[in-house]
């Protein structure tokens, strides 16, 4: 019932052309031997799936048919010179394009490749090179088989009992076309034994449709509404079931079970015929209402009608709507649509009839507005909110404002809802600009607090030295914190005519005028003539496309003829073709600033001295975070220094135990004991260097010297090489012949600051090389082209760093060891390094790891490296 209700609406929706009887009849070409889809009965006349089709349609379309029959290349000929207007069988292809106008397909085959039993079966076209290949002269399979590319030799034939034929002669290597036609071929030639079919090939398939001339969209619009009627109501697929119902082998009759289930039915049919004498009365009686109901249908249907065209003038008016109109029934299907909504879906009104929002939406977009619709349909709610979704022919995310209302029948029930949404993404894209401005005026005020307890810092340490200005001083720090802590941004949107279009409260305050006073004016009205000309300037330059926006000091001429000092913030949004649609203006007021730069001006030579004396401070901080940064690998070295004393204190220990023996053997000369001295004294001497090496490298250097690079590297790693040993790494140091090594700085900080490096590598090796191959520390000492700098190259294989931390490692506290690290090692390394010594620190990412960059300048004291 529901598909014969929507065959009726389409039929009331494009009713039958009213002139068709007075224009002559089309005509039609058929083919005279393509079963089961077109064939010749034995009269003579045209018979087969697609004519019966054709037939059915233009039945219901109202259309006058003359069907022709011949072969496909003669029926083809006519079709392009124009004698025939209608083909109800032609394979889409993209040979045949530019051919004709087609409908939208009516039924699916695929093709196979028929060979003689015995032979090498084909499988695809790529399988056919080299082989001679039988098909119906300008056949769908011809044309897919010519653009193949593939180099077979094609035998062209008039029908495909005659391509059946030759095959079975033992001509040529196989057949192809539609697998389906090919064994009613077969079984109507009874050559199924003599020929097989290979497996559908997936290079392509026959989708048939009808065709038209180029250009007469009407006869085919009309020819897809006939398909759609003839399937909704049902006769296509009894046409379908009579030429394709008996194609498929039908398994044996089980003649065993059969008895039983006779049996079985003759018992129910008795007790079938009882039941159906008593439901003959309320069949007669429901018969009677289904009467009433057709009568009244008929008369609904005239009724629809007459609505449509009178209600025309108000569908005509909702297609001129600026917003999106639809109605859905109960099970969410389309059943209307304004032409707004049918041109962002790329549809027919047709095509859109019965369908679901599935077919017009992206998959995981749909959803969230699903779920209102049913809210609507089962609760009776109005819905009106935001829904983001992504229409396909869209291809990208549209944020809508629907409002969606249930639609109630004559009875109070729902039969459906009908929706209105208008397009607010470039609403939302505005907001969120607005949003991304705000977060800079944010930023920005977060700065000026920053600013402003720096100044509270510096206060206390200058208060002797701006004794005489306490007064003053005190004066300027309230204006500035009442102008600070009261003021607010000013925001505007003006046009490229340079009117405004809208004003806040700020702007309004700090120019004196009414938001109505200033929308009725131009900001060139209100600016200081001096400044007029530079602001212009660049507000031509945005309007040129030569820059997206700019940031200028000028001044304004208040309503009470004051002037006001103001920063602004400009930007502009443009349209498609690049022109701007209008402005966006920050505003703030500097007025206070400008003033209190005077005051800073005068400020700035007392302050000369108390920079100095901080800077001292901060060296002397800078000092104890070094010292602290040695002590927090305390632990490794002093586990180092007693691995390193284990083995001569082993030796004493075993030169103490031989005196006794050598005592009571009677060996103890004085050779003997002078040998024992020399020996302990080795191992405590050895002992003493180890410990004097750590107490150097703990001492901070007081004074800048003149050192040598990489006898320093050597040093600090002569110290520490058991340990790196110990974590599976090897370091290598190289300096190639003639490179200067000799610099000016502090030995002992720029020790720390390699063993910090190497110990930061070591970490990431041993994170990474846990179970893997052995970790690598490259050290390579070069000049620069200049050779006016020493460049030192810590490179390891442990991995790299994360590109979202590379810029926050040199930062103080910072460190991805959790509790293991400190957060002072790497901020310490690159102060020493740039601040203490002049040089640069940086750090890349290399092939298998990082690299990081020691820039120093090279002593006026050369020393290079010997020749190796």
């Amino acid at each position: 019932m529901g598909l014969s209700l929507i065959a009726a609406i389409i039929f009331l929706w494009y009713p039958a052309d009213s002139k068709a009887q007075n224009t002559p009849p089309i005509k039609v070409g058929s083919e005279i031997d393509f079963p089961p889809y077109a064939i010749v009965d034995a009269n003579g006349h045209a018979s087969g799936f697609s004519v019966e089709l054709i037939r059915e349609v233009a039945a219901v379309m109202g259309l006058s048919i003359d069907i022709h029959s011949g072969e496909w290349n003669d029926i083809l000929l006519e079709f392009k010179k124009g004698n025939i207007e209608l083909l109800p069988l032609v394979a889409l292809s993209k040979q045949r394009a530019d051919m004709a106008a087609f409908t939208k397909p009516h039924t699916v085959t695929y093709d196979s490749f028929f060979t003689r039993k015995g032979s090498q079966p084909i499988n695809s076209i790529a399988d056919a090179k080299g082989k001679e290949i039988i098909v119906m002269s300008s056949d769908a399979a011809h044309e897919q088989l010519a653009a193949s590319g593939v180099s077979v030799r094609i035998v062209e034939v008039k029908t495909i009992p005659d391509a059946m034929r030759q095959l079975a002669q033992g001509r040529h290597d196989a057949v192809l076309v539609s697998k389906l036609i090919g064994h009613m071929v077969l079984r109507k030639l009874k050559l199924d034994d003599a020929i097989i079919s290979g497996p559908p090939i997936n290079d392509y398939n026959r989708k048939f449709a009808f065709a038209v001339q180029k250009g007469n969209t009407e006869l085919r619009d009309k020819l897809d509404h006939g398909i759609a009627i003839v399937r909704a109501t049902g006769k296509y697929d009894a046409i379908y079931g009579k030429w394709f119902g008996d194609i498929e082998p039908r398994a044996e009759f089980p003649w065993r079970k059969i008895i039983w289930i006779i049996i079985i039915i003759c018992t129910v049919l008795v007790l079938i015929s009882i039941w159906i004498q008593m439901l003959r009365r309320q069949v007669e009686q429901r018969t009677a209402e289904l009467q009433k109901e057709v009568a009244a249908r008929r008369v609904m249907e005239t009724d629809l009608r007459q609505s449509y065209e009178g209600n025309k003038r108000l569908l005509d008016a909702l297609d001129n709507v600026a917003a999106y109109i639809f109605i859905k029934d109960m099970e969410l299907r389309y059943v209307y649509a304004n032409k707004l909504t049918l041109e962002l879906f790329n549809c027919t009104m047709d095509e859109l009839i019965g369908s679901t929002d599935a077919r017009f939406f992206s998959a995981g977009t749909i959803e969230g507005f699903l779920a209102n619709d049913r809210r609507v349909i089962e609760n009776g709610e109005v819905s009106e909110k935001e829904e983001e979704t992504m229409p396909k022919s869209v291809g990208k995310s549209i944020v809508y404002w629907a409002v969606k209302r249930p639609i109630y029948d004559a009875a109070g029930k729902i039969y459906g809802l009908c929706g209105v949404s208008t397009d607010i993404t470039e609403r939302k894209r505005m907001e969120e600009e607005l949003k991304e401005l705000n977060k800079t005026l944010t930023d920005e005020l977060v700065e000026r607090r920053k600013i402003e307890e720096e100044l509270k810092t510096y206060k206390d340490e200058l208060e002797d030295i701006v004794a005489k200005r306490t007064e003053e001083l005190t004066e300027v720090k309230d204006r500035f914190r009442t102008a600070f802590d009261f003021s607010t941004v000013g925001v505007a949107i003006t046009s490229p005519e340079k009117g405004w279009i809208e004003v806040n409260a700020e702007v309004c305050r700090m120019l004196g005028y009414t938001k109505d006073e200033l929308i009725s004016m131009t900001w060139t009205e209100l600016t200081h003539p001096d400044d007029l000309e530079a602001d212009v300037r660049l507000f031509n330059r945005v309007l040129d496309g030569e820059i997206s926006g700019y940031i200028f000091e000028k001044r304004f001429i208040c309503k009470n003829g004051s002037i006001v000092f103001s920063s602004i913030f400009i930007n502009c949004k443009r349209s498609s073709d690049g022109s701007v649609d209008y402005f966006i203006a920050i505003l703030q007021d500097i007025s206070g600033r400008k003033r209190m730069e005077e005051e800073l001006k005068r400020l700035n030579i007392n302050l000369e001295n108390a920079v100095v004396e901080e800077t001292q401070k901060r060296r002397q901080n800078e000092q104890m975070l070094i010292q602290q940064s040695k002590m927090a690998q305390m632990g490794e070295m002093i586990s180092l220094i007693s691995h390193q004393w284990r083995q001569p204190l082993n030796a004493i220990s075993l030169t103490v135990q031989d005196i006794k023996d050598a005592y009571n053997y009677g060996e103890l000369n004085e050779r003997y004991i002078q040998g024992i001295v020399d020996t302990t004294m080795g191992q405590v001497n050895f002992m003493s260097k180890t410990m004097e090496d750590f107490r150097n490298f703990f001492k901070p250097s007081k004074d800048r010297l003149q050192f040598n690079v990489k006898c320093t590297i050597e040093e600090l790693v002569s110290m520490f090489e058991e340990l790196f040993k110990k974590s599976g790494v090897d370091i290598s140091i190289e300096a190639k012949p003639g490179t200067i090594l000799t610099t000016n700085g502090y030995p002992n900080e720029f020790k720390q600051v390699i063993l910090n490096l190497i110990n930061n590598s070591k970490d990431a090796i041993s994170s990474k090389h846990e179970t893997g191959p052995q970790g690598l520390i490259g050290i390579n000492i070069i000049n620069n082209e200049e050779r006016d700098k020493i460049i030192v190259l810590i490179k390891d294989n442990g991995g790299g760093i994360p590109e979202d931390i590379a810029e926050k490692i040199f930062e103080p506290y910072y460190t991805t060891k959790g509790e293991k690290g400190t957060g002072i090692g790497l901020y310490m390394s690159k102060t020493i390094i740039e601040t203490n010594m002049g040089g640069t620190l940086t750090v890349r990412n290399v092939d298998g790891g990082a690299e990081f960059l020691i820039t120093l300048g090279i002593s006026n004291f050369e020393c290079v490296s010997p020749p190796s």
